[in-house]
């Protein structure tokens, strides 16, 4: 399966429930903790806990993305802590997970591994379907612009609020533009030479 078919369905799947999306394993080796899975509600705390104990400031990631508030949450953290992250070869960083690595004052990847940018969106999960289908019920075609103009605006805030944090990071805007140009349900795979042109990677 190409790396492309294999992002669109864990994609699709992720978004579709996200909120019973399987929750990241995070842990500690030796050199470092690991941050594998997906990126949901309760996972800044769940990686504190774990860390607090560990003693380590190193972020091994592997993940296909997630919840954005999620992971500004954990982004801001590392890089307030000093944190440094890494993203090894086979290992995935898509989405969501490409604030968790900007997150680190130090970012490395080697040859081999998948780091891909899309638009973010909060369309797919059930919860949404669900609202749609009520307010639909309720009040027509009026209520349903009148929801979607409530997500227009949660994603403009949204993109704010990580263009603040790229900036922030020293992370080019550029890389945010281009993953705005990619369709949620696509994906954007980035070429080490462009992670680095993006300074989405600092360091070798």
């Amino acid at each position: 399966m190409s790396w492309r078919k294999w992002f669109l369905g864990a994609a699709v799947l992720g978004c579709i429930n996200l909120t019973n999306a399987q929750a990241a394993q995070i842990y500690s080796v030796d050199g470092g903790m690991i941050f594998r899975g997906s990126i949901i509600t309760g996972d800044y705390q769940k990686f504190f806990n774990v860390a607090k104990r560990a003693e380590i400031n190193h972020v091994f990631l592997d993940s296909a993305g997630g919840q954005v508030m999620e992971a500004l949450k954990l982004a801001e953290r590392f890089r307030a802590d000093g944190y440094s992250t890494h993203v090894s070869s086979n290992s995935v960083c898509a989405s969501a997970c490409i604030l968790l690595l900007a997150g680190g004052v130090v970012r490395s990847a080697d040859q081999g591994a998948k780091i891909a940018v899309h638009v973010g969106s909060g369309l797919f999960s059930d919860e949404v379907k669900l609202d749609f289908q009520k307010i639909l019920k309720k009040h027509g075609v009026d209520g349903a612009r009148m929801l979607a103009s409530n997500f227009e605006r949660t994603a403009a805030i949204m993109t704010l609020k990580q263009a603040h944090f790229l900036l922030k990071s020293g992370v080019s805007l550029d890389l945010l533009g281009l993953a705005s140009s990619i369709h949620h349900l696509d994906a954007r795979e980035l070429s080490l030479s462009e992670a680095r042109r993006f300074n989405l990677i600092n360091s070798d």
